[in-house]
């Protein structure tokens, strides 16, 4: 059985070098032409996925400005619409997810206003991934914040009254907050 693990790992690992050399053989330098619009499209991918981040961030503060700031700021001034507890469900994956959003706008901003042909962005997304758990308990919470919405809804008035009227605005783009909350999922 070992020899026959250790046979079929071989082959797999000469036919990994095989390839890697077949591969440097379809390959081949670019001319002038070429290689300025390749670095041209590049240029242009790396503005796109700015501003897609752009966006991306956008809607989540608007989630933070138009809904979470309010919330907050009635509970601490003893008018609270809802409980500390119910914010913290809420909101707590959403805006910790905003932030690294904004560190990667930064980060992309950064990197694209001193755009060249040799540069990259990769590098700036491996980095995020570390922080790709953040994502993970989102959507792991993700039911349970959607039954906190409507439970609060169902048991507070002035909560689905505050909804009503913060909802489907131009600041949230004609959503309302159960939509808002979909964008990390389409990322």
């Amino acid at each position: 059985m070992w020899d026959e693990t250790l046979q079929n790992y071989s082959m797999a690992r000469n036919m990994t070098a095989r390839s890697a050399v077949d591969d440097t053989k379809t390959h081949r330098r670019l001319n002038a032409q070429e290689l300025a619009e390749a670095q041209e499209k590049r240029t242009v991918v790396g503005k796109e996925i700015l501003s897609s981040e752009i966006l991306y961030m956008r809607t989540l503060g608007a989630i933070k400005s138009v809904f979470y700031v309010p919330l907050t700021n009635a509970l601490s001034s003893n008018r609270g619409i809802v409980s500390t507890h119910n914010l913290q469900i809420i909101f707590s994956d959403i805006l910790a997810i905003h932030e690294m959003s904004k560190n990667l706008v930064t980060d992309l901003k950064s990197r694209v206003s001193d755009w060249s042909s040799l540069q990259c962005i990769g590098d700036i997304f491996v980095k995020f991934t570390t922080k790709l758990k953040t994502y993970i308990n989102f959507l792991n919470n993700y039911p349970t914040i959607l039954v906190t919405i409507e439970r609060c809804m169902e048991q507070v008035h002035t909560f689905r009254a505050f909804l009503k009227r913060h909802e489907r605005t131009p600041e949230t783009r004609m959503q309302s907050l159960a939509e808002l909350f979909l964008a990390p999922t389409r990322r």
